[in-house]
């Protein structure tokens, strides 16, 4: 069940623990378990034959052959040039195949245990070797994923629907794409509350919004966009209601994006709606940082340009670290580790978690607001913060969590980060993590430099001649500012250009 199939030849299985594969394999079948040489997966059988195996079998059908047939015009051949019983016989002495049975029930026990149809079972193994240690939670019954039948079968509807609606976008006649978008969303499911259908819900909408969208039928995307339960691609509504004239809806979506944002796609939308839309409104749009002009001797293809330009600040008195993403989402990781591992319903449904189910969605944040608020009150409420954030990293030092990579911030370098570190500055950056670990995790600067100016340091953003801030880095920037939160471009350029 954990290999590539459906179908397997039994000449290519090897299992050196399982003794007479064959006996084993006729067992499964007289219980349920195998299929052995079904006629219905003939078919697949024969797709498993190499390229020379299926020339072979042709010849001695003697099926003409076009010189330089590829690999599927062979297959075509061979399945077309036999009739099913002859070809069965010719497949069978050439090998076995054996088709698992039962994968639809394996699916819904890996939705009930994983929260996803498509996890493998590599977790195990790598438990029981000791290769990832994971954190303990309780696993309460109170708590499952799913508290009722209807539950499983609108995740398991969602997940086909979205399957198909992949399948349509990507392979379907231009004619034929609407009715079988419409189809496919006539048939989807309410999500009730429930954080894991109302991602899946919102993953589908968000892409037949787009596909009308790309049709010319705003009317029609804008509806799925004003999905109630799921509020989907609020950035793409509010751009489509200016377009369509409405600018009060406009308006007022763009200002409660900038209230509580996503992420910083839907940020930099609504900030730029709201500067376009109400031009005298109060400016929120801040110019990026001070731009800092390095010279280098030129491009150096064996080195990164980051790691070229923190050796010459270190040269000039500026020492540091690169750090970008891993080690602020580290950093927010440490400090809100209890509040990621905290035991509520829906989060945990099985002992192999590197967080809770919906820490990367907009959810997290609300499913635990009280403590997600204690959490950044006691960065700064007392001054035993520094302390506790070490005894945490000490502690919880090599146990899995999806936000910490350890090997990113190690004892040393956190240690000299929290000596300069403002705590308002760092419960600034985990308050707006928080908002959405997934959405927010990515855009922070390259480098965090050490330096003798208050308070002590410096992020940059390491830019190469011709290369551009991203808008999920000019979003960060925008935030660091706001907060006074040290932060500048450092632009390269070439001593000899």
């Amino acid at each position: 069940m954990s290999r590539q199939g459906p179908v397997f030849r039994a000449d290519r299985l090897a299992y050196p623990e399982i003794p007479d594969l064959p006996a084993r394999a006729a067992e499964l079948a007289d219980h349920g378990f195998l299929s052995i040489d079904d006629a219905v997966h003939l078919p697949g059988a024969v797709a498993l034959l190499t390229a020379a195996e299926l020339r072979d079998l042709a010849r001695q059908a003697g099926l003409p052959l076009p010189t330089g047939t590829r690999k599927a015009g062979l297959t075509q051949a061979v399945l077309g040039g036999f009739a099913t019983p002859t070809l069965q016989q010719a497949m069978e002495r050439r090998f076995r195949w054996y088709v698992p049975l039962g994968s639809d029930l394996l699916r819904v026990f890996r939705l009930l245990f994983f929260g996803t149809t498509g996890a493998d079972l590599t977790a195990f193994v790598l438990s029981d070797l000791g290769k990832v240690r994971f954190e303990t939670y309780p696993l309460l019954s109170s708590h499952r994923l799913f508290t009722r039948r209807e539950e499983i079968d609108h995740a398991l509807l969602l997940r086909d629907l979205r399957d198909e609606l992949a399948v349509v976008l990507a392979e379907s006649r231009p004619e034929e794409a609407p009715a079988d978008v419409e189809r496919l969303t006539a048939h989807l499911p309410p999500a009730g509350g429930h954080p894991l259908l109302v991602r899946s819900r919102r993953r589908f909408l968000e892409a037949a919004a787009r596909f009308w969208e790309r049709r010319g039928n705003p009317a029609r995307a804008l509806e799925l966009y004003a999905d109630p339960e799921t509020h989907p691609a609020r950035d793409r509504r509010a751009r489509l209601l200016a377009r369509q004239g409405a600018v009060p809806e406009a308006l007022a979506l763009a200002r409660g994006i900038l209230a509580a944002p996503r992420d910083p796609a839907e940020e930099e939308v609504a900030e730029s709606l709201v500067a376009r839309l109400s031009p005298t409104s109060p400016a929120r749009r801040l110019s990026i940082p001070p731009v800092e002009r390095l010279l280098l001797p030129g491009p150096d293809p064996d080195r990164r340009i980051e790691a070229r330009v923190l050796d010459a600040l270190t040269a000039a008195g500026r020492p540091g670290f690169e750090a970008e993403n891993r080690f602020w989402t580290s950093l927010f990781g440490l400090v809100c580790w209890e509040v990621i591992f905290l035991p509520i319903p829906r989060a945990f449904g099985h002992p192999f978690q590197y967080g809770p189910a919906d820490l990367f969605s907009p959810e997290f944040r609300p499913a635990r607001e009280s403590a997600v608020q204690a959490c950044l009150a006691a960065l700064t409420g007392d001054d035993g913060w520094r302390r506790r954030l070490l005894t945490i990293h000490e502690r919880k030092a090599g146990l899995a969590n999806a936000l910490v990579a350890w090997d990113a911030i190690p004892r040393e370098t956190l240690e000299r980060v929290l000596d300069v570190l403002p705590a308002a500055h760092l419960a600034a950056v985990c308050d707006r993590l928080s908002r959405n670990p997934g959405g927010f995790r990515t855009g922070f600067p390259d480098l965090f430099l050490f330096v003798p100016e208050p308070p002590g340091y410096l992020l940059a953003e390491v830019k190469s001649p011709g290369d551009k801030v991203q808008p999920n880095q000019r979003s960060w920037l925008r935030f660091f500012a706001r907060h006074g939160i040290p932060a500048r471009v450092i632009q390269v350029g070439w001593q000899n250009s």
